[in-house]
């Protein structure tokens, strides 16, 4: 009995020292309005989170689809929002600029428990894919 005890309380000490630190936040346009479909990702060298966002704005993140944060360490991050017109094209709602970890400019040095608020900018007409005037398919 006492080695089943005592290979539980290492599994629940080395579950509690995961290294992992709760990250999230909230998405908004720099007009103040909510962004409220899409996600965020956080980029290391080596490590890639990413967190949906809900109805009021709000991301946690977390890797291989749990929300369990992230190891602490500088991240480049991005943004994506968009949907799909009439025509199945696709329509950016925020500037496909923050999609890229190149040309998004957000940057987040994690430490502890970390809040990290984003502003982003509405896309531009300029910066819409060409659209093609395709069908959606027929319901049957």
């Amino acid at each position: 009995m006492k080695p089943f005890i005592g290979i539980t309380l290492l599994l629940l000490l080395a579950a509690g020292c995961s290294g992992r630190v709760s990250v999230g936040g909230k998405v908004s346009y720099d007009d103040g309005q909510t962004v409220t479909d899409g996600g965020v990702s956080f980029h290391s060298a080596t490590e890639t989170y990413h967190g949906l966002l809900d109805k009021q704005g709000n991301y946690r993140l977390g890797s291989g689809g749990n929300t369990n944060g992230i190891r602490p360490g500088t991240y480049q991050v991005t943004v994506s929002s968009f949907h799909l017109d009439e025509n199945t094209n696709p329509v950016y709602d925020v500037s496909p600029k923050y999609g890229k970890k190149e040309t998004s400019g957000l940057t987040c040095e994690v430490k502890g428990r970390t809040v990290f608020d984003i502003k982003v900018e509405h896309a531009s007409e300029a910066e819409q894919p060409k659209k093609r005037n395709r069908k959606k398919p027929a319901d049957d």
